[in-house]
């Protein structure tokens, strides 16, 4: 009986952090020869993504990464064989107001080709070819 709460409040959290989609949320290029780098700040959705389960997170953020690459990085990440996308917590800026990289909080990344990523899009499945990386 006392678990329907904690349910219902799990369901809510879910809903609230999958309002914030990849369009809203800062994320950083840096694309290199055949290598890109996406790094995906979840700052602004720490506190409840904290609420979620391990497993439910990453999910929720591995979801969130593919989202912003078919979105966005296809366009900034042209010409690469590689493209890693990470997520991350940038706590706050650094002394000139720039996003305080060296103090950042690695969540997961993922990496694979740009056509895995497209593929990962279309499925609800990540394609194993897309390596998993957690830092918790």
């Amino acid at each position: 009986m006392h678990a329907l709460p904690a349910l219902m409040s799990a369901l809510v959290t879910v809903a609230a952090v999958s309002t914030a989609r990849a369009e809203d949320l800062p994320t950083y290029y840096f694309p290199e020869r055949t290598l890109c780098t996406a790094l995906v700040d979840f700052q602004k959705n720490r506190r409840e993504l904290q609420k979620l389960s391990r497993a439910e997170r990453n999910q929720l953020i591995a979801r969130e990464l593919v989202r912003e690459f078919v979105t966005n990085g296809k366009k900034k990440c042209e010409n690469v064989s590689l493209v890693r996308v990470q997520a991350i917590y940038i706590p706050g800026t650094d002394n000139y107001g720039r996003p305080d990289f060296p103090n950042r909080i690695n969540l997961l990344r993922l990496e694979g080709a740009p056509e895995d990523f497209t593929a990962a899009g279309n499925n609800k499945d990540l394609p194993a070819a897309i390596k998993v990386t957690t830092f918790e």
